[in-house]
């Protein structure tokens, strides 16, 4: 995802080196796919990979203009682009999303099972159902099985907001929160498979998706 507006240096520059070390990342695992019970040992580099996960979401609310999420993630842009050398001040946590089996019955009657794999790369808002955020901002980053969730304060190194930190952590406890003091994490799969995730995403679109096909169709 490219927006225009980005000058050459910083496209050129930090920018760049943040690409350059998520498609290490995926050489080295999102490229893979990870069956139920499967446990990795996740190594990273916490300034880079934090960086990146703000650049691309930054970019993608851009995209949909999510205003909210835009003025949060631009308060961010000098973390993004090295100006400031703290580390960025977001929680992530990281999830391994499993294949799904379906039941595909074949032109002679037979069913056979079919795998479904999370091959997919999403950037999306995510909302806890019970609680209305007033200071942090969640986002999705999702390459394949890797599911990484971020949560964002609405203001850079702000005085944490106890109770709604709470309830994040609480919501996000089976997966595998990444220190930015350490460099691995063993990441395990938590049960979620790859219907469980798209599945309300695709009925809550279900119009959008259908009126996408059809204007395919007759294009």
């Amino acid at each position: 995802m490219t927006i225009a507006d980005v000058c050459a240096s910083c496209n050129n520059g930090p920018l760049s080196t943040l690409d350059a070390y998520i498609c290490e990342l995926y050489d080295q695992y999102f490229h893979q796919f990870h069956d139920r019970g499967s446990s990795i040992k996740f190594h990273y580099d916490w300034w880079q990979l934090s960086n990146w996960f703000l650049k691309a979401s930054y970019n993608a609310a851009r995209a949909a203009k999510n205003q909210h999420d835009i003025k949060t993630l631009a308060r961010c842009t000098d973390f993004i682009r090295g100006i400031d050398k703290r580390q960025p001040d977001i929680a992530i946590w990281v999830d391994l999303t499993e294949p799904s089996y379906i039941a595909e019955k074949t032109e002679s009657g037979i069913y056979s099972a079919k795998t479904l794999t999370p091959s997919m790369v999403r950037f999306a808002k995510v909302q806890i159902p019970d609680k209305k955020l007033q200071h942090y901002t969640l986002r999705l980053v999702a390459i394949n099985s890797f599911y990484f969730y971020l949560a964002i304060p609405v203001r850079p190194y702000m005085v944490p907001q106890m109770s709604e930190l709470a309830r994040i952590c609480e919501f996000f406890s089976l997966m595998t929160s990444l220190d930015p003091e350490l460099t691995m994490a063993t990441i395990s799969t938590t049960g979620l498979a790859v219907h469980n995730i798209v599945m309300p995403h695709l009925r809550q679109n279900e119009e959008s998706y259908r009126s996408f096909i059809e204007s395919q169709k007759n294009a």
